[in-house]
């Protein structure tokens, strides 16, 4: 073996040269694995924008409090989805996934946006109701 270049010789007996075969770098064959997280976030999600839908359709004494809660809700359960997408962001950048991670941050920045509206509309509501 001479300049490193490898003579015909030293291939493996697979004839891939002693190498490992490179793995389809889009992920095909790799698993999901579903965590609590993964399970509760959606569950919380959709709970919540139900919740906020019933306060907004039912009428009543107790429709600005259940809206409250449910804009709250639905803030904590957003702002946790953009915390991971900050830590996807993190994590594609570090191994060298710019697109990735540009579009897992772009899209956490808008769920953090959409976090902090719903967390203004809840402390906006809050000051009417304890105002009236």
């Amino acid at each position: 073996m001479t300049g490193g270049y490898r003579d015909a010789n030293d291939r493996g007996a697979d004839g891939t040269g002693g190498r490992r075969p490179r793995r389809n770098r889009a992920g095909a064959g790799r698993r999901t694995i579903i965590t609590p997280a993964r399970l509760m976030l959606p569950v919380a999600l959709v709970g919540s924008v139900v919740f906020l839908a019933w306060g907004v359709f039912t009428r009543g004494p107790t429709q600005v409090p259940v809206l409250i809660t449910g804009l709250g809700i639905l803030g904590l359960t957003l702002a946790t989805v953009a915390v991971g997408g900050a830590v996807v962001a993190w994590r594609s950048g570090t191994r060298g996934r710019g697109g990735r991670a540009f579009l897992a941050a772009f899209l956490g920045g808008l769920i953090a946006i959409a976090a902090f509206v719903c967390f203004t509309a809840a402390a906006i509501l809050t000051l009417l109701w304890r105002a009236t």
